[in-house]
């Protein structure tokens, strides 16, 4: 199978780096030519789970790669609609794309350019931190869950699932993808906003009641606007699952953590900002999560006037 990676963050670098030697051919995409240029010269590193250097097939002019049979996309959500543009040139004449993104609005957007016979979601244990461009902290695995929109899941589901296998990912198919894609938003909602503020790793949420409370409200009005839209969560308990997620990964650093630490745009709109205006939407008040919504993008807003 040819692949094709848009996104040389930690999640990218990471997936590149397991399909390496499987893939027929493999190329990662970036849409910075001055990092590609950089990347392509010193290679990748990954460290962590396990330490291994290997050169990059990077690229940043996308017209000029040729075709694939899959391309996953694993950029920020804001990134979607140039990464959507990309993806189109990319896929074969029979290929699919990927979305290994987190928060929602991105299959739509890529359906909105491929159609949505043609894409296919994703959510992903793993994880893992950019420490420096070309260097990636793989700090936990875990099950990557794939599936399609269509009510008639498409073959290639199967051939990626077995792919991903012989690469070590960990690869289930799912027949209600968007139900994994909110479950994963309802958990995001509760610790990414709250660990970006107040720059703590996921499992020092447990340790202070008042985050905690935080979370268990945040979680709770995510969970609320994902009953009133029908959609069936993978869990019984979203704050249970969520504290859970808390303790299993508790030396980890968010994304968004990450992005804040880094002064970054962060994703926070497509996550507790999406649960805001959904709930505005659906008349389900969520307090808590407009304002970690409010508060993160004023923490983005004011990085040059923060006092250190």
């Amino acid at each position: 199978m040819k692949i094709a990676v848009i996104g040389p963050g930690a999640i990218g670098s990471v997936f590149y780096s397991l399909l390496y030697k499987k893939a027929d051919s493999l190329v990662l995409v970036d849409n910075n030519s001055e990092r590609a240029q950089f990347l392509k010269k010193k290679g990748l590193k990954i460290e962590g789970l396990r330490d291994k250097s290997l050169p990059l097939d990077i690229v940043s002019d996308y017209k000029q790669a040729g075709r694939f049979d899959l391309v996953i996309v694993a950029v920020k959500s804001y990134d979607t609609p140039q990464a959507a543009k990309a993806a189109k040139s990319l896929c074969g004449k029979d290929g699919y794309v990927l979305s290994l993104q987190n928060g929602l609005g991105n299959l739509e957007i890529l359906s909105e350019v491929l159609g949505q016979d043609r894409v296919l979601g994703g959510v992903t244990e793993q994880a893992a931190i950019l420490k420096s461009p070309g260097v990636v902290i793989h700090t936990a695995e875990g099950i990557t869950y794939i599936g399609s929109k269509q009510k008639k899941q498409p073959a290639v589901l199967r051939q990626v699932r077995e792919l991903f296998n012989q690469c070590g990912i960990r690869t289930r198919l799912s027949k209600d993808i968007n139900s994994v894609i909110w479950s994963k938003l309802v958990v995001n909602a509760g610790i990414n906003a709250l660990t970006a503020l107040l720059k703590i790793k996921n499992g020092d949420i447990l340790k202070f009641d008042s985050a905690r409370n935080l979370m268990q409200m945040a979680v709770s009005e995510a969970e609320r606007v994902a009953k009133r839209k029908r959609i069936k969560l993978v869990f019984d308990s979203a704050v249970d699952k969520t504290e859970a997620v808390c303790r299993a990964t508790s030396d980890n650093i968010s994304s968004m953590l990450q992005d804040v630490l880094q002064r970054k745009k962060t994703e926070v709109e497509y996550i507790n900002g999406a649960i805001y205006r959904l709930g505005q939407n659906l008349n389900i008040p969520t307090p808590v999560n407009f304002m970690l919504f409010e508060l993160v993008k004023t923490l983005e807003n004011s990085y040059s006037q923060q006092v250190v």
